[in-house]
């Protein structure tokens, strides 16, 4: 039985124009409803719907629209992944940055790997190495726009610039495209998972790093609630949580889990992938996700996330406050 949502997504209300376009949301009460539209998709984890699933026997397939290998997921087959043990992947956004290099080398010591969900602009001859370095030891670099932009408020043409962008700024590193994509905010809708034309990664273990920058917390947040087919939401552009990396990635795997990217979980559990999916965790029993979404009836948006305010990317001179440094 999958534990899926395109029913209850359905009784969400659209958020009505808390911001538009790309620009980055500043104000603490939009914050604050964000994060309660965050809590209810987390929620939803609850709840069961059955459904009638198709399988191919006796294969191992991810299953994608795409056409092309570049745009295919990066799997590391000689890594020696086990599809009868736990696995859990962690996943960190809006880097790279300078901190990305401590978490690539307690990577490279403890032979696991992770993904990276990286801002275009924050691509520079510097922090391009560590997507290169990325790359090399197994881990997978999906999108996080170009610009942090929230999709449910930009134009057609905004998303197809913001995505465009850093899949060529990822592609001219490594020669091949970003396969994820995770949504700034946590904000996504029907139009823009279909526009996009990738699988779309949530998670099921939320850090708030970004908001708390305390190490201790983010360790024992994982700790305290990791499981089998987890996603676990960090930030590469924190110190503290570069820290928790160091403590986290051993003791995961002395606990038994094994480190591997998303691509790599949905490959060895056999998780169908599709175009426009939204997946919230990989449990070996009950997965979480959001089908692809019915083109005929794309009228859904969902606004969340924890993520709301970073000193990631800058925004617009003209959009910044001084409440951009405190969150």
């Amino acid at each position: 039985m999958q534990k899926q949502y395109w029913k209850t997504i359905c009784g969400f209300v659209a958020v009505i124009g808390l911001f538009s376009g790309c620009n980055r949301v500043n104000n603490p009460e939009e914050i604050a409803m964000l994060q309660e539209q965050s809590n209810a998709i987390m929620a939803m984890a609850t709840e069961t719907v059955p459904t009638e699933t198709t399988t191919t026997p006796e294969t191992t397939t991810v299953t994608t629209t795409t056409t092309t290998d570049l745009y295919a997921p990066f799997i590391d087959y000689d890594a020696g992944i086990d599809p009868d043990k736990p696995m859990v992947a962690l996943t960190f956004d809006d880097g790279p940055s300078e901190h990305t290099a401590t978490i690539l080398d307690v990577l490279e010591q403890n032979n696991a790997h992770a993904t990276f969900f990286v801002v275009g602009e924050n691509i520079n001859t510097y922090t391009g190495e560590h997507i290169k370095r990325a790359a090399s030891l197994g881990c997978e670099i999906g999108s996080h726009t170009y610009d942090h932009c929230n999709l449910t408020k930009a134009s057609a043409k905004e998303v197809d610039n913001t995505v465009k962008k850093t899949d060529d700024t990822v592609f001219d590193l490594i020669g091949r495209y970003p396969y994820w994509l995770r949504p700034p905010y946590g904000s996504f809708n029907d139009d823009v998972r279909l526009q996009i034309q990738k699988p779309l990664a949530f998670w099921s273990i939320d850090t708030r790093d970004w908001d708390t920058r305390d190490t201790a917390s983010t360790v024992n947040t994982v700790l305290n609630y990791i499981e089998d087919g987890d996603i676990v939401l960090m930030h590469d552009f924190y110190a503290p949580t570069a820290a928790a990396a160091e403590q986290l990635i051993p003791t995961l795997i002395e606990q038994g889990y094994q480190l591997v990217t998303l691509s790599e979980m949905a490959y060895y559990r056999d998780f169908q992938l599709e175009n426009g999916m939204l997946v919230i965790d990989m449990h070996p029993d009950e997965p979480s996700y959001y089908p692809t979404p019915d083109a005929s009836n794309n009228t859904t948006t969902v606004e969340s996330s924890s993520e709301e305010m970073t000193e990631t990317v800058p925004c617009e001179e003209a959009m910044c406050t001084d409440s951009v440094e405190s969150y």
